[in-house]
């Protein structure tokens, strides 16, 4: 008998499994790239909110030092390690720099000197001598001129934090009242930030017009930023809610970041100081450490219409005892409410008739010589009297408790005792 021999024929993938298999790895790829991109978008943001405290943070150091201002803008065309980069007024050489900063504040009003701009602010203050509203100057940020005048080792300006994730410069604006040393810190900010939509947006900051300087990176889509090299790289275009910020003017816009295309589009990073005098806060007597608030509206917490002195609508919850008179669920319930005084003490008109309700604050009214209406309970936290009344107890009469303690009232009006 002949013995038959056997082979394996060797098999590949056709061409319908390996479109499978690539589509396969095509869809794991792009969700791992999906994954990846907003991480680090994610990342990019937070990184530059960090830059963006840091900037702030020497901002103020430099506003304490001897100088006790804030610098000017510097030329944001000058590219990174240029001489004259990262210097107020766009000049680097000390001797050259006061008469930089002269030309500066004397450029007319929409004019730039060394790519620094000098637009007019929300409002004119003490601080400008002349007619007209208190400019605004807009520039790039005086890195190198802080770094120079701050000696302490931290809250000095570094390079590195003026320029953004995506490698173009963070902006500064500055109110010309901060610029002076005999004006800082006194509330002559001419700045102004709204919501979007612009220029109708709700004002961000009371007052309107009160803020001090801003620094804010113009994000993803890089719109008018300049680059590290110091170009424009994206020019601005309308249409956006960003595009204020673009405009060189001294109202500019914050708001919910959004990067669907259209008219809500919204990808700079901001922040901003306002120092502002306030009159509602107020020490309640001399020497007192005690303060109270002159507010004469309502204060609402989680509700837009509060209707009480504070409407609080979800959970108050306090750690500390709290002092209030009277508390109650709504407004609406308030003639329901509790008051503490129907126990505590007096109330206006106590010991007259209330028609409304029949009663009269913490006790029940007179019937006469050696008559009186009694106590019978509280409904809906308003005190019962009695419907008949009753004589008046007599001196020797058992109207407190020597041994044990009160129960009750009995219908004499004499007070009950026991155990």
């Amino acid at each position: 008998m002949k013995e038959m021999s056997k082979h394996k024929r060797a098999r590949g993938f056709t061409l319908i499994e390996l479109s499978v298999v690539i589509v396969i790895m095509g869809l794991l790829i792009s969700g791992l790239a999906l994954s990846y991109y907003s991480f680090y978008s994610s990342y990019q943001y937070k990184e530059t909110y960090s830059q963006l405290v840091r900037l702030n943070d020497a901002l103020s150091n430099f506003g304490s030092s001897s100088k006790s201002r804030l610098p000017y803008p510097s030329d944001p065309t000058q590219p990174v390690g240029s001489p004259n980069s990262g210097c107020e007024c766009g000049v680097c050489n000390p001797l050259l720099e006061p008469a930089a900063c002269f030309a500066l504040q004397h450029v007319g009003m929409g004019g730039c000197f060394h790519n620094i701009c000098k637009v007019p602010g929300g409002r004119h203050t003490k601080a400008n001598p002349n007619a007209g509203n208190d400019p605004v100057y807009i520039g790039g940020f005086p890195w190198r001129t802080i770094d120079q005048t701050v000696t302490t080792n931290s809250g000095r300006a570094a390079v590195a934090d003026t320029i953004d994730p995506w490698g173009y410069q963070i902006n500064y604006a500055v109110s010309s009242g901060s610029l002076n040393a005999s004006t800082y810190g006194q509330g002559y900010g001419v700045i102004n930030i709204q919501s979007a939509p612009a220029p109708a947006g709700i004002d961000l900051v009371q007052p309107p017009d009160s803020v001090d300087y801003v620094l804010w990176s113009a994000g993803p889509n890089h719109m008018g930023a300049y680059t590290s090299n110091g170009v424009i790289g994206v020019p601005c275009t309308a249409g956006e809610a960003d595009s204020e910020n673009c405009l060189h003017q001294y109202n500019m816009v914050d708001a919910l970041y959004n990067r669907v295309p259209g008219a809500n589009y919204f990808d700079d990073i901001m922040m901003y100081s306002s120092f502002t005098l306030s009159q509602l806060w107020v020490f309640t007597a001399p020497g007192s450490n005690d303060i109270h608030n002159k507010n004469p509206g309502n204060v609402g917490v989680g509700t837009a219409t509060p209707s009480e002195a504070l409407d609080v609508n979800g959970t108050l919850y306090s750690q500390g005892e709290v002092s209030i008179e009277q508390v109650c669920p709504n407004a609406a319930n308030s003639p329901n409410c509790w008051n503490p005084n129907l126990l505590a003490g007096s109330v206006p008109g106590s010991g007259q008739p209330n028609p409304s309700n029949n009663t009269v604050g913490v006790v029940c009214p007179g019937a006469g010589p050696n008559q009186t209406y009694y106590i019978t309970g509280l409904q809906n936290g308003k005190i019962q009297c009695s419907s008949h009344p009753v004589a008046l107890p007599q001196a020797s009469a058992n109207t407190s408790c020597s041994n044990g303690m009160a129960y009750g009232i009995g219908s004499n009006g004499q007070v009950l005792c026991g155990p």
